[in-house]
């Protein structure tokens, strides 16, 4: 099974996928503003890597 990976050079934690991901699998941490995955509540339903402005998430 494909698992998203998020290319750190490229992601810039606007969030635009946070609000998309339907598991909460993506979020910004509330103290440094950085994008959080967490891989066991993923369920690959790439809605995140059709969101990101940058192009900053891949399978």
């Amino acid at each position: 099974m494909q698992k998203i990976k998020i290319l750190d050079s490229k992601c810039i934690n606007c969030g635009v996928c946070t609000a998309l991901c339907p598991t909460g699998a993506l979020v910004l941490d509330k103290i440094t503003w950085e994008l959080k995955f967490s891989e066991i509540k993923c369920i690959n339903c790439f809605a995140c890597e059709a969101s990101c402005p940058l192009g900053a998430i891949k399978k």
